[in-house]
C-alpha cells in the first residue's frame, strides 16, 4: 500500500509542479523553464520530450500502447502536462485583465518576479568562470533588448497564430525566456 501511495504522492507533487509552470508560463517576463529547473523537473522533462520519437510513436500506432506509453515516460507527462494546462487556464485570463486594469503594478510584479527567477537561476551555477560571466552578461543585454522592443501589430491569419504559438512553446520550456513574453511581443498574447 505503502508504494501505491507513493506513487500517487509523486503525480500529485508532480502536478503541483506543473502547475507552477503552467502559472509561470502565462506571465509575461517569467519564465517557465525557470521554474521546471528550480523544482528540479526540467532534466526528466525534456528527456521526455527527446523521447517522443518517429520510432516510438510507430509503437503507439502499431497498438502497442502500453509500450509506448512506459517509453515515453507517459505518467510523468500526463501529470507535468495536466499541471501546466491548468496553470495557463487559470491564470491567463486574470493576468489580461490585471494588466489592463493595474498595468504599472502588475508590470512591476512581473520585473520582482524576473529578478527573483535571475537570482534563483544563478543559484544552481556551481562555479563561476569568465565565459559563465560573458554567457551571463549577453543573456542580459539580449534580455534587455527584448524588454526595450515595441509591441508587434500582427494580423490574425492562422498561419502567423501558429507560428507565434510555436515559437512561444518553444521558449516556454527553456529557463530564463517567458514565452508569454515572446508572445506579448508578437501581439499574439
Amino acid at each position: 500500500m505503502d508504494k501505491i501511495e507513493n506513487i500517487y504522492k509523486r503525480y500529485i507533487l508532480l502536478y503541483v509542479k506543473g502547475l507552477g509552470v503552467g502559472a509561470a508560463n502565462s506571465v509575461p517576463g517569467v519564465s517557465g523553464g525557470t521554474i521546471a529547473l528550480i523544482t528540479g523537473i526540467l532534466e526528466e522533462l525534456l528527456d521526455s520530450f527527446r523521447l517522443i520519437s518517429p520510432k516510438n510513436i510507430k509503437l503507439f500506432f502499431t497498438g502497442k500502447f502500453k509500450t509506448f506509453w512506459d517509453t515515453v515516460n507517459g505518467n510523468f507527462l500526463l501529470s507535468v502536462g495536466l499541471g501546466i494546462v491548468t496553470g495557463l487556464i487559470l491564470l491567463a485570463s486574470i493576468v489580461v485583465k490585471m494588466l489592463n486594469t493595474y498595468p504599472v503594478a502588475i508590470w512591476s510584479f512581473f520585473f520582482g518576479l524576473i529578478v527573483i527567477s535571475t537570482i534563483s537561476t544563478l543559484k544552481t551555477i556551481r562555479k563561476f568562470t569568465i565565459p559563465v560571466f560573458i554567457v551571463f552578461v549577453a543573456g542580459a543585454a539580449i534580455a534587455l533588448l527584448i524588454t526595450i522592443m515595441p509591441i508587434a501589430q500582427t494580423p490574425d491569419s492562422l498561419l502567423l497564430v501558429f507560428i507565434c504559438g510555436a515559437v512561444a512553446i518553444c521558449a516556454m520550456i527553456l529557463p530564463g525566456i517567458s514565452g508569454a513574453y515572446i508572445l506579448l511581443l508578437m501581439g499574439k498574447y
